[in-house]
């Protein structure tokens, strides 16, 4: 069986260790006196973060067995 506390709390987890990230990549992004290449590399650093985090969440999401087949269809 499914621990779903289990599950839900590693959810949890991974959005509050990544949102932090996410939130000071896309601040440092918005720098306009720091070089374009530095603000480039702060945003990529939130979108690769963001990226990171859906995974997660969507492996939790299927270790659950709420995945509706409708996110399937590619």
């Amino acid at each position: 069986m499914i621990d779903e506390p289990f599950q839900l709390a590693a959810a949890l987890k991974a959005v509050t260790d990544r949102t932090p990230m996410i939130t000071r990549g896309v601040v440092n992004a918005t720098k306009s006196s720091k070089a374009l290449s530095w603000r480039k590399h702060e945003f990529d650093i939130a979108v690769s973060q963001t990226r990171a985090l859906l995974d997660d969440l969507m492996l939790h999401q299927v270790a659950l067995g709420w995945r509706d087949s409708k996110d399937d269809a590619a």
